[in-house]
């Protein structure tokens, strides 16, 4: 019954921590909520589900974009996301560090879209689900944290240029490394220069325990020597180490609020640990405040542009894209870095960021969309709205052996197509399940002669006795597995 659920999308397995950074973005059904690194998927459910909290909303205004940066984990987002039967949420794939900007269409006017809520779930080493996870013993080192806390920087700071003006942004991790943690919070702080500020959360999750977060850590190398600040750490560590890993001094640090985070240690409610920091943005980061001219005109969209529906569309070509400047503008020890790049130069003069250079879009895993978007003058909705009688062809994808046949269907959809082609299979379930009873009983009297008469024709017994050979064979010819049933379909 629990695997029906599931397949329903009426339960979703997750550890009980995972589930704080949704609860703590305080979603509305008006919100617009972008989900930056959003596979396998468990967070954007429980956006989508508080999309529709309020029952009396049928069709909420916001929506869910669920971002990520593999390619195979989107068509799993996808497969996730389709259990709920929401059609606020797309699923999109792009690098969280440079996810582009959406324009969405106003007054008909394109406008920039900023979202009211973003769950910014960064990649992280996991040092705190080593509970659960067995492989953070043998492969987890501080190198780990040392090579995620650049990505992890890059991808907040594009989350908060896209958050619009009084939204909440949440950074968390399954790390309790200072490095990925406060760290990457203190330097957002720093160069946000007032823009972004620490909620207050904590009367908002009554009965939570939790560490406020640390203002004091130390670097440690690969190697175990620990650094106390910037410039105790050689040149021919600067690849490794970045100022950024530091905390700042100390009257910055007061001003930052970073007690405001909440540290869940795994003792505190037997599970397992996380860092959460809820972000509001007050006003428009700093290199945001000047709008490249490219934007003080109305954008143009690209005639090859595809538009993923009324509302919504990629706005790569005529986005302006403050993450390279965000990202490229300063160099780790604070100096401006400078463009090489001829064809941006002319827009980054007087400090102002242009769009980032095209780049060859690489395709991994599978070649295609998970799914297209019809139109709405397509000739099959008319059937649809208006059929007289229900007359609809059912394609299923199957294995077909030399006496038998299998279709590859999930359990949950069964009993959908059974009550379609007319048959009703509850009234007969006693008898068939008597029957099967009685056909198992005389296979295993079957097989028991069958393992008398080997026995008589050899010498001895088998050295494996009680091998599992029957229950490889019955796992061969069982029904497929979901991924496979999905693989099956989508080649389809």
């Amino acid at each position: 019954m629990q695997f029906f659920f599931y397949f329903q999308g009426n339960i979703s397995r997750q550890e009980a921590v995972s589930m704080i950074p949704p609860v703590l973005l305080d979603v509305q059904p008006h919100h617009k909520i972008l989900d930056m690194c959003a596979a396998p998927g468990s967070k954007t459910k429980q956006l989508i589900e508080m999309l529709h909290a309020d029952m009396d909303v049928p069709f909420p205004e916001g929506f869910v974009i669920a971002n990520d940066v593999d390619n195979k984990r989107c068509y799993l987002l996808v497969h996730q996301a389709k259990r709920l039967n929401s059609p606020c949420v797309m699923v999109v794939n792009h690098d969280a560090s440079s996810i582009p900007r959406l324009l969405v269409e106003n007054n008909g006017a394109k406008e920039v879209l900023y979202y009211d809520r973003i769950l910014c779930d960064v990649p992280c080493s996991g040092d705190g689900t080593m509970r659960k996870n067995i492989d953070v013993w043998r492969k987890w080192t501080t190198l780990n944290s040392l090579q995620l806390h650049g990505l992890q920087i890059r991808i907040a700071t594009r989350g908060v240029e896209q958050l619009a003006e009084g939204g909440r942004m949440v950074y968390s991790t399954c790390s309790l490394n200072p490095i990925e943690d406060e760290a990457v919070i203190s330097s957002l702080l720093e160069k946000s220069e007032g823009s972004l500020e620490l909620a207050d959360i904590s009367s908002e999750i009554p009965g939570l325990k939790w560490m406020p977060g640390i203002t004091h850590w130390r670097v440690m190398t690969k190697e175990g020597q620990w650094f106390d600040k910037w410039e105790d750490v050689p040149t021919s560590r600067h690849t490794q180490i970045r100022p950024t890993m530091f905390p700042c001094d100390e009257e910055k640090m007061k001003g930052m609020n970073l007690h405001r985070c909440l540290r869940i240690l795994p003792h505190h409610q037997n599970t397992g640990g996380f860092f959460v920091a809820v972000l509001v943005k007050k006003a428009p980061m700093p290199w945001n405040r000047r709008q490249p001219k490219l934007l003080r005109r109305p954008p143009t969209v690209a005639v090859n542009v595809p538009v993923v529906n009324d509302a919504v569309e990629d706005a790569t070509e005529t986005t302006d894209e403050p993450a390279v400047g965000r990202d490229n503008a300063e160099n780790e020890d604070g100096s401006a870095k400078s463009s090489s790049n001829p064809e941006t130069d002319s827009t980054n003069k007087d400090n102002v960021c242009g769009p980032p250079p095209s780049k060859k879009m690489k395709l991994f895993g599978f070649k295609e969309d998970p799914f297209v978007f019809l139109s709405e003058d397509d000739p099959i909705f008319p059937s649809i709205v208006k059929p007289e009688t229900l007359q609809c062809p059912i394609v299923l994808v199957g294995w077909r052996g030399k006496t038998s046949i299998r279709s590859f269907v999930p359990k949950n959809e069964r009993l959908h197509y059974l009550r379609m082609m007319g048959v009703e299979i509850f009234k007969e379930k006693k008898e068939t399940t008597r029957n099967t009873n009685t056909e198992s009983e005389a296979t295993l009297d079957r097989t028991e002669v069958e393992d008398m008469e080997c026995i008589t024709e050899g010498e001895s017994l088998p050295k494996n006795k009680d091998s599992d050979a029957n229950d490889i064979t019955d796992h061969e010819e069982g029904s497929a597995t979901d991924e496979e049933n999905l693989a099956s379909l989508k080649k389809v």
